[in-house]
């Protein structure tokens, strides 16, 4: 089957501007199994198209939305509202994609069905758990998050870097507010690159959410995926990419959050060598090396600053949660089912996702969420020819990487309902980017 143009290669940005492009298939020949198809008017399927990409930058402005709001005895952040009404109104404009470069279904099924196994576990652990009150705030965004990432995938017709692009402009509201924050000198006390220093005139920004490293932890997501778009497709879009890196990466500076600027810097070096060397062995060889370099840089740097400083004091909360999810079977299993210890309570939980997320799902739970990341990540490694070609695709496996190995160790991402969901969409945009660049099959 012979696919249509790459709508990313030329000054196009989305369907909308080929109606052609986005209209009701073809149906087969009578006798065939299909159903003789109406017409679609061609200025119908290009407003549909328009509305429902609207709705997609809707959700990804979204996902920057930390703020929480309440009616009666509910509680939500505003992520989470949008983000139901948004799938909805996709999962009505959008059309079937029939071009073959939306997610493969193996690789679909596979992501959509990590995400309903954990909504699953979280309803079990709702409905047996004394706190199920409390645990209703980890249901619901497990629940959007699958529904996100089974129709989203099944509904757009557009190249993924299309998608990508419009992931970072979601991000340009929060960034502008940062900005307007730095040069008015509002933020949330005063941090450095040392950590939170008495004494230190530097001021964190939040954007619309209520801490720094919060704010931090969301724009990594965006920031990666924009250094990509710089290398792909129209000089227009390449040309925004630039300027959105420059305006991304000083908000994202801005919060003093070293795990996410850390995060980033992991990202760039993987991006590098995934550009540069045509062989996955000579890859593999040079981030040894990089990561070599990178452990003397951080035994030079805990000589001389003490490792409480550095991190905040976070291995002794690791310390405490190793010790209570290992005193009790049920919370081995299980997580927590009454309350949560007043000691993470105070400190707002682990500062870790691994723990954070064994914490709150228990052993099975913790197995899920690695499975859903190494499994793509292995896609990524073993597609090395694809991230080559597709430079938003390297970008955000690079930042994935960089994610899990930095950001997540020394956070609390994914413990909020925005920043789950903005965990899923880069996510199901980095299955996109990778599907898209591959010519063949997925690798099983």
């Amino acid at each position: 089957m012979t696919l249509p143009p790459r709508w990313g290669d030329n000054v196009q940005f989305f369907p909308m501007d080929r109606p052609e492009m986005i209209s009701t298939p073809t149906p087969r020949a009578s006798g065939e199994g299909w159903p003789e198809a109406k017409k679609t008017s061609p200025i119908w399927a290009m407003w549909r198209s328009y509305l429902t990409y609207a709705f997609v930058l809707v959700l990804f402005v979204s996902l920057s939305m930390g703020q929480y709001v309440s009616s009666g005895p509910w509680t939500v952040q505003v992520s989470e509202p949008f983000a139901g009404v948004t799938i909805a109104g996709i999962w009505a404009l959008g059309s079937p994609s029939t071009d073959g470069r939306t997610l493969r279904g193996g690789a679909r099924r596979l992501l959509a069905l990590g995400f309903w196994v954990m909504a699953a576990w979280c309803v079990i652990l709702w409905l047996i758990g004394e706190n199920w009150q409390a645990r209703s705030g980890l249901v619901w965004p497990w629940i959007i998050c699958a529904l996100l990432v089974t129709i989203l995938p099944s509904k757009l017709q557009a190249d993924w870097n299309s998608i990508a692009f419009l992931f970072v402009l979601g991000a340009i509201p929060l960034t502008a507010m940062a900005f307007a924050q730095h040069f008015a000198g509002v933020g949330y006390g005063h941090k450095s690159l040392l950590g939170w220093v008495t004494g230190t005139s530097t001021v964190p920004v939040t954007g619309f959410m209520g801490f720094p490293n919060d704010m931090a932890g969301y724009l990594l997501w965006p920031l990666v995926v924009s250094i990509g778009l710089v290398f792909s497709g129209s000089k227009l879009r390449r040309t925004i990419s630039t300027l959105c890196v420059v305006l991304l990466g000083a908000a994202l500076l801005w919060t003093y959050s070293r795990g996410a600027l850390l995060s980033v810097l992991v990202a760039v070096v993987l991006f590098t060598v995934l550009l540069l060397l045509r062989h996955r062995r000579d890859a593999l060889i040079a981030l040894l090396v990089a990561g070599l370099v990178a452990g003397i840089a951080a035994a030079l740097v805990l000589a001389r600053y003490p490792i409480a400083q550095l991190t905040s004091g976070r291995p002794l909360l690791w310390a405490k949660t190793l010790g209570i999810i290992g005193s009790d079977r049920l919370w081995l299993l299980f997580g927590y089912l009454s309350v949560i210890p007043p000691y993470l309570r105070v400190w707002w939980y682990p500062h870790n996702i691994y723990l954070l997320s064994w914490m709150q799902f228990g052993l099975l739970g913790f197995l899920f969420l690695v499975a859903i990341v190494g499994y793509l990540l292995r896609l990524g490694w073993l597609s090395f020819d694809a991230l080559r070609k597709g430079k938003a695709a390297a970008a955000l496996w690079s930042g994935t990487l960089g994610f899990f190995l930095i950001e997540g160790m020394v956070a609390n991402d994914l413990l909020e309902p925005y920043s789950l969901l903005t965990f899923a969409c880069a996510l199901m945009i980095l299955a996109g980017l990778i599907d898209q660049a591959r010519p063949g099959p997925w690798p099983s």
